[in-house]
């Protein structure tokens, strides 16, 4: 057919079948070049639009996508990833408020500022509280 080189040499060393390696390098190559060469996309796992979801929020917030992949960001539980997102909210909160490392608030704004990532210094006599941001 006219085949010669390395093309030839991979297709035909292993007449009984490819190495388990070919293959998956194969099924890899065919994932990444699917997109161009399907005419319908398929739909995505559920599993995999909230692993971009996520990796978009956290490159919204200014982290890194190798940060984010060194991490596992996105693999982790909700609970963790709301943890993690308010810290970085409040952390963007402070770089714009300047560097206010205490803070006194009222008893009303306690339950925000703790759940973003403040933590409770003292109550003061005026239904005040001080408050500062956890390092």
């Amino acid at each position: 057919m006219g085949h010669v080189g390395d093309i030839e040499h991979t297709y035909t060393l292993n007449k009984g079948g490819l190495a388990p390696q070919i293959m998956e390098d194969m099924r890899s190559a065919y994932k990444r070049a699917q997109e161009f060469l399907q005419t319908v996309q398929p739909s995505r796992s559920e599993a995999d639009f909230n692993d971009a979801v996520k990796k978009g929020l956290f490159e919204l917030m200014g982290v890194s996508p190798e940060t984010i992949e060194k991490k596992g960001y996105a693999e982790l539980p909700k609970e963790e990833l709301s943890r993690l997102l308010l810290e970085k909210l409040g952390q963007m909160q402070e770089k714009k408020d300047g560097v206010n490392k205490q803070k006194i608030v009222s008893l009303d704004e306690i339950d925000g500022y703790l759940n973003t990532g403040w933590e409770f210094v003292k109550e003061l006599s005026n239904n005040k509280v001080i408050v500062k941001r956890a390092e």
